[in-house]
């Protein structure tokens, strides 16, 4: 049954295809305490995860080198230096050397603690930050319990997700996806500015989106209206 969601136009172009519905990584965990003689082994755990993800981002320069569009350039090296922030990091190794919790639950808060004082702040695009916060603790949890994603048919589809990081924006397109959906996020947000700069038509801001659309599914984007049409019509279908 065809259905229309609204959400708020990120990247203007429209796109058709079957919906790839990927559901968040949550960085929700329960209070973790590890015993005294665990601490250097929780260490290394989470400085090897870092470590990862900064190969990560490396690796993905040099394989889009000459193919990298100048803003995501900026924005894996804004990533890089959040990755290296002594904020950040002394703030995780106290957590887990000072308090003894794991290396997740001292992601978690400091999770918390940094995102909070972003989300306080008056101005829209200093809000906006606190994805750039998400994504990069979000690609170290990931890290520490080594999650990829192992999907590789991706022609023809439209990603619709929580969010997306700028670093992935150029493989997804690379590899066929044409359209990306969101049900958070800000068309200031790094992610959008990328995508416009890609012509990759994109939506944010999307209430409910993983909830009321279905892996398989058919969706219309349009990224200027930031409408969404999920099982479209023949009416819908000619404007694609």
């Amino acid at each position: 049954m065809r259905r229309l969601l609204q959400g708020q136009g990120a990247s203007r172009g429209n796109a058709l295809g079957r919906a790839w519905v990927r559901l968040p990584d949550v960085l929700e965990v329960g209070e973790e305490h590890i015993e005294p003689g665990q601490v250097e082994a929780e260490l290394e755990r989470l400085h090897l995860a870092i470590e990862r993800v900064r190969a990560e981002m490396r690796s993905l320069r040099e394989r889009l080198q000459g193919a990298l569009p100048p803003e995501l350039g900026q924005f894996l090296d804004l990533h890089a230096l959040l990755l290296d922030d002594p904020e950040l990091l002394q703030g995780l190794d106290e957590a887990i050397r000072g308090q003894l919790l794991s290396a997740d639950y001292a992601l978690h808060l400091q999770r918390e603690r940094i995102t909070a004082g972003f989300r306080a702040m008056d101005d829209a695009y200093f809000r906006s930050r606190v994805e750039d916060i998400d994504q990069v603790i979000g690609r170290i949890h990931a890290s520490l319990h080594a999650r990829h994603d192992g999907r590789t048919g991706m022609a023809g589809e439209v990603l619709a997700c929580e969010s997306v990081a700028p670093a992935e924006l150029a493989q997804l397109q690379q590899r066929g996806v044409v359209a990306v959906v969101t049900s958070a996020g800000s068309p200031l947000s790094h992610s959008a500015i990328l995508a416009r700069s890609l012509h990759l038509p994109m939506v944010v801001g999307v209430p409910g989106l993983l909830q009321r659309v279905a892996d398989g599914e058919v969706l219309t984007v349009d990224g200027g209206t930031g409408e969404v049409v999920v099982e479209p019509g023949p009416a819908d279908l000619r404007h694609h």
